[in-house]
């Protein structure tokens, strides 16, 4: 502890760092939001405009739009990645979404055709896919751990520091993750989207102490193992149904599934206790962006992530191919 923290009193959390630390994280400077570190990039870099995703989260827009970048929309390539016809006009920069953290081929060809100063990866959904050198990268680590906020910006120089964290705020949007742990699921879930609400400001503000230490504990090593054995479980029994190959760097956030009874689908396996989420039903997606469309309206997302085991892959994988017959 510092010289001048306070000795003696109550308890806090008691969390010991992970094992083995994560590997970009002590030259990554931390934000109270993934979309507060793509502000502060931008606030920095002054853009011309930036090409993103018609499939984006809106998080992206906002961030964009509090910074006063103008934003041109592209269609997904068959690897969910920018075309490769797309071209840059000067001053210009290219976001590239590594969706679903299966999107590192996809970014890599980005980089390589566009150059590594021009190119931002929103790795929100890939927090365990290494920044590529000199590339600036966003992660967002509560899509992937339980921490209440906090974004992380590598591989970025010329930032100003962000203005101080909101301790505070923090601490409340953590109640969520205390009613989850508690079994009140139903109370913890009103209070995370009151959470997700509280981030809508975009002001780069520095993360949490409460996110840092939190997140410090995490294993890396048990949340990649668990994750790739249960993908690969969902991806070996969901007979007949299109589940993407992994490459041999990805780690995923979840298993999509593709299908056009998705909608029906998702809300049937929630009836029967199984909650897949609906990737950002506000997207504004063109009918000439085929491959964005489908990720949102046909595409069925299955969590694997690590609280998980193979018995409840085993539970989806009946419960869906159950669902399929009876259509």
């Amino acid at each position: 502890m510092s010289g001048d923290a306070p000795i003696g009193g109550y308890f806090g959390l008691s969390l010991a760092r992970a094992a083995q630390p994560w590997p970009w994280l002590s030259a990554a400077q931390g934000f109270q939001s993934a979309r507060a570190a793509i502000a502060a990039l931008f606030l920095a870099h002054r853009a011309t405009a930036v090409w993103v995703p018609h499939f984006v989260c809106g998080a992206v827009r906002d961030a964009l739009a509090h910074t006063g970048t103008p934003v041109r929309g592209y269609a997904l390539d068959a690897r969910r990645g920018a075309p490769s016809d797309l071209v840059l006009a000067p001053g210009e920069w290219l976001l590239c979404v590594d969706h679903f953290g299966l999107g590192g081929a996809a970014c890599d060809a980005a980089i390589a055709h566009h150059g590594a100063d021009r190119v931002v990866v929103d790795a929100s959904q890939a927090l365990l896919h290494a920044p590529r050198p000199g590339v600036a990268t966003v992660y967002s680590p509560r899509k992937f751990c339980g921490v209440p906020d906090g974004g992380w910006l590598v591989n970025a120089e010329g930032i100003a520091s962000p203005t101080a964290a909101d301790e505070r705020a923090s601490a409340e949007r953590g109640r969520s993750l205390l009613s989850r742990s508690a079994g009140l699921v139903a109370d913890g879930y009103a209070q995370f989207q009151r959470a997700e609400a509280s981030l809508s400001d975009c002001t780069p503000a520095a993360m949490s102490t409460l996110t840092r230490t939190l997140f410090e504990a995490v294993d890396i090593a048990a949340m990649r193992e668990r994750r790739l054995a249960n993908y690969a479980r969902l991806a070996g029994s969901l007979r007949g149904l299109l589940v993407p190959t992994l490459d041999d760097d990805a780690v995923p956030l979840c298993c999509p599934v593709a299908s056009p009874q998705a909608p029906r689908l998702r809300k049937a396996l929630a009836e029967r206790g199984i909650f897949t989420p609906a990737y950002w039903p506000d997207a504004d997606i063109p009918d000439d962006d085929p491959n964005g469309l489908a990720l949102r309206h046909g595409t069925l997302y299955l969590p694997c992530d690590q609280r998980y085991d193979v018995a409840d892959m085993d539970r989806i994988v009946h419960t869906l191919l159950s669902l399929e017959e009876t259509a």
